[in-house]
């Protein structure tokens, strides 16, 4: 069963995408330039997250974000055609928070420095594990 979410559960369902965006974001800084870094008020403003339809399977604890998804916090986005929200587990069997696993052709992930320089992170499949800060690109 399929039950869409309100705009204030998706936004208080999404703050930890953004949380680790803006962390990755720091990293990739870092490694592209010693006095380069995220903007650090990013984390502070409030995320929004636009989709054309959204879904919800209650069942298996899922929330679909399904055509010209964006999510935005500050002067990071995320631009998407699919982005589907789970639990996941690790091999103890302990929960290790939401997945956030974004798809497009391509998924676009891009956040403004501090200097002005923007960084962009583009790939077909982009999964993210805010609770570990864990990023991969497919």
């Amino acid at each position: 069963m399929y039950v869409p979410f309100t705009k204030k559960e998706t936004k208080m369902k999404h703050k930890q995408i953004i949380t680790t965006c803006v962390s990755l974001a720091i990293c990739f800084g870092l490694f592209s330039s010693v006095n380069t870094f995220a903007n650090k008020t990013d984390i502070e403003q409030e995320i929004s997250i636009k989709s054309d339809r959204q879904s919800g399977d209650l069942k298996n604890k899922t929330v679909d974000y399904v055509d010209n998804v964006v999510i935005t916090q500050g002067t990071l986005s995320i631009k998407a055609d699919l982005v589907k929200i789970f639990r996941t587990k690790n091999a103890s069997n302990v929960d290790t928070g939401d997945t956030y696993l974004a798809k497009g052709n391509p998924a676009i992930f891009q956040q403004t420095l501090d200097d002005g320089s923007i960084i962009t992170l583009e790939a077909n499949k982009i999964t993210y594990q805010p609770s570990l800060f864990l990023i991969k690109i497919s």
